[in-house]
């Protein structure tokens, strides 16, 4: 019911970080999306619609909207990269070297901010230029589990019927997991031996 999307232009970047991080760069929103927030005492139909702002009312957004924590930490890790582009360090059309920037991104244990249940990386081509790419991790801990290729359906086409093991690695990754981890599989091992 309340969404709002930015356009993100070719050769930049964004990161959303899993928090509201549009502000009044909104290319296209929910219908009476406006009319909806005024109503609720959300805003005044006065000031230009800060989506953060907006639906921050009355929630645990930081109170000065800053960019903090998660968010910053991404945006920096891209800045980075960006920078690497620019220096001739890393090319437009490195799909696998954008990937294990962003997965060295999603990973980054040093700010504690990017520890996740599920992390995706999708590297998406100027059209004619390549195939999308989208890589998921769907576990516990981006540190510590793989990312995997996912390939959407082309209209037609007729997808395979095994998993290649996956499930049952997921099952085995989600034991542990409930037991305790891989310290406490460990120690374990140790007391019965």
């Amino acid at each position: 019911r309340c969404w709002a999307a930015e356009r993100i232009a070719p050769g930049t970047f964004r990161n959303i970080s899993n928090g509201l991080s549009i502000r009044t760069e909104i290319c296209s929103c929910a219908e009476g999306l406006k009319d909806f927030c005024q109503k609720k005492g959300w805003w005044d139909g006065k000031q230009a619609f800060d989506w953060k702002s907006v639906m921050s009312k009355g929630c645990s957004a930081h109170p000065d909207l800053a960019v903090r924590g998660r968010e910053r930490a991404g945006r920096e890790h891209m800045e980075e990269m960006s920078k690497a582009l620019a220096e001739g360090k890393l090319r437009a059309d490195d799909a696998a070297g954008w990937a294990a920037g962003m997965a060295r991104t999603l990973r980054d244990d040093d700010t504690h901010s990017f520890n996740s249940t599920g992390s995706q990386i999708s590297w998406i081509p100027v059209a004619g230029q390549g195939v999308a790419s989208h890589l998921f991790t769907c576990a516990s801990d981006p540190l510590l589990t793989c990312y995997k290729r996912f390939a959407f359906p082309q209209e037609g086409s007729v997808l395979p019927q095994h998993d290649h093991g996956s499930l049952g690695l997921w099952r085995r990754w989600r034991a542990l997991a409930l037991d305790g981890g891989l310290e406490q599989a460990a120690s374990n091992k140790d007391q019965v031996q």
